[in-house]
C-alpha cells in the first residue's frame, strides 16, 4: 500500500510538472511578464518532489517520529528563505536562478525525508506487489483533496466578490485580521497531524477512540483560549500598534468576528481529523464541496446588500455550522462525553464565551482581569490534563 500511494504521488506530481512545463509560456504570459517562463519551467521541476515528499513524511507521521519531522522541516523551510537571498547577494536578482534554488531546496528536502522514511519504516518503496489499494488511495485522497482546498477557496471568493462588489482598500480591510487569525490554527493543526495516525489505528475500540477525542478537544481548548479572548478584547489595540489608528477603526471588528470563528474551527479541527482518519473522507469532502457553492452564492448576495458586514457573517455562520456538522459526525465513531475531568475544559469553555461582551466596554481593567482568569482557567485545565495522562501511563 505505501508503495502504491508513493508512485501514485510521483505519478501525480509529475504530470502536475509536465503541464506546468509545457504551459510555463501561457502561465507567464497571463501573469504580465513572459520572460519568467524559464522560472516557470524551473519550478515544474520540483512537483513530483514535493507531492511525493507529503508520502514520505506521512510515513514518519505514521510512526510518530515527530521530532525527526520537524528536525528535517525547520533546516529545509529556513533553506526557502535563505537560498533566493543568497542567489541575490552571490549572483544577481534573476527569477530564473531564483526559481531553481527553490526547486534544489525541495529535491534535497525530498532525499531527506527519502532517507528517513526507508530507516524508520520497513516498507518498499520501490516494489509494488499489488494494485489493490490503488482505488481506495485515489479516491480517499481526492476527498481529502477537496477538503483542503476548500478554505484556500473560499478565501479566493470572499475576495474576489468584495474587491468586485466594494473595492480593493475593503479587501485589505477585511483580509489582514483574517490573515492574523489564521496563525493561530498552526495549534491545533499540530495536534491533528500528531493525532491522525493515533485515530486510524483500527485497533482501538470506541471507548479508547473517545477518551483520546475528548483529552485532544481539551488540549485545542486549553492552547487557544487565551490567545482568542486576548485578539477578541484587544483587537483595537493590537491593530492600532501595528498598523495604525485609521485601520484598526476599519477593520477592530472585523479580527473580533474573525476570532470568534477561529476559536469554533479550531476545536473543529478535532472531529475533522476523527472523520478523516476513520475513513469517512468522502462526508468532509461532500460538506466541504457544498459549502464552496453555497457560501460563494450567499457571499454575492451578502456583501451587495450589507457591504463587508454582510461577508464577515456569512463567513461567520459557516464556521459555526461547519463545525456543528462535523461534531454531529464525528459521534458516529467516538462518543463526546462530560466526565468530572472535562469540568475543568467546560467551565473554561464557558468563562470564555462568557468574556466576549466585554469587549463593548473601552474600560482597561475588566478586560484584562478577563483574559488573567481565562489564563489562570487555561493553566488549571493544562495541569489536570497532564495529570490524567500521568495516571493513564503509570
Amino acid at each position: 500500500m505505501v508503495g502504491v500511494a508513493f508512485w501514485l504521488a510521483v505519478v501525480i506530481g509529475t504530470g502536475f510538472g509536465a503541464l506546468l512545463f509545457l504551459f510555463s509560456g501561457s502561465v507567464a504570459a497571463h501573469l504580465g511578464d513572459a520572460a519568467n517562463a524559464l522560472a516557470f519551467q524551473a519550478i515544474a521541476w520540483s512537483a513530483p518532489f514535493i507531492i511525493a515528499t507529503s508520502v514520505l513524511r506521512g510515513i514518519l507521521e505514521a510512526k510518530r517520529q515527530f521530532l525527526l519531522i520537524n528536525a528535517i522541516r525547520i533546516p529545509t523551510g529556513t533553506l526557502n528563505f535563505v537560498a533566493p537571498l543568497l542567489v541575490v547577494w552571490l549572483l544577481r536578482p534573476d527569477n530564473e536562478l531564483i526559481a531553481w534554488s527553490l526547486t534544489l531546496g525541495r529535491i534535497l528536502t525530498f532525499f531527506l525525508f527519502l532517507f528517513f522514511a526507508r530507516r524508520s519504516a520497513p516498507y518498499s518503496l520501490w516494489r509494488i506487489k499489488s494494485m489493490s489499494g490503488s482505488a481506495m488511495l485515489v479516491t480517499s485522497g481526492g476527498w481529502m483533496t477537496i477538503s483542503n482546498m476548500a478554505g484556500p477557496a473560499l478565501n479566493l471568493v470572499e475576495r474576489l466578490v468584495i474587491g468586485g462588489q466594494l473595492s480593493l482598500s475593503f479587501v485589505t480591510t477585511y483580509a489582514m485580521p483574517q490573515e492574523i487569525v489564521s496563525r493561530l490554527s498552526i495549534i491545533p493543526n499540530a495536534i491533528s497531524i500528531a493525532l491522525f495516525p493515533e485515530l486510524a489505528n483500527n485497533l482501538l475500540d470506541r471507548t479508547e477512540l473517545s477518551r483520546i477525542y475528548v483529552n485532544c478537544l481539551g488540549a485545542v481548548l486549553v492552547l487557544i483560549a487565551a490567545p482568542t479572548l486576548a485578539i477578541i478584547l484587544f483587537a483595537h489595540e493590537i491593530l492600532t500598534l501595528w498598523m495604525g489608528a485609521s485601520f484598526a477603526e476599519a477593520s477592530s471588528f472585523a479580527l473580533q468576528v474573525f476570532a470568534v470563528g477561529g476559536l469554533a474551527g479550531a476545536l473543529a479541527q478535532i472531529p475533522f481529523v476523527l472523520i478523516q482518519a476513520r475513513g469517512d473522507a468522502k462526508f468532509t469532502g461532500t460538506l466541504h464541496l457544498v459549502e464552496v457553492a453555497v457560501v460563494s452564492l450567499a457571499l454575492v448576495v451578502a456583501v451587495a446588500s450589507w457591504s463587508l458586514a454582510g461577508a464577515l457573517a456569512i463567513w461567520l455562520t459557516r464556521c459555526i455550522l461547519d463545525a456543528a456538522a462535523l461534531f454531529l459526525r464525528a459521534r458516529k465513531f467516538a462518543q463526546l462525553s462530560f466526565g468530572r475531568e472535562s469540568a475543568s475544559k467546560i467551565l473554561l469553555l464557558a468563562v470564555t464565551l462568557a468574556c466576549i461582551p466585554l469587549t463593548w466596554t473601552d474600560s482597561l481593567l475588566p478586560r484584562v482581569a478577563a483574559l488573567v482568569l481565562v489564563t489562570s482557567l487555561s493553566a488549571v485545565s493544562a495541569i489536570a490534563l497532564l495529570r490524567s495522562r500521568t495516571r493513564e501511563s503509570i
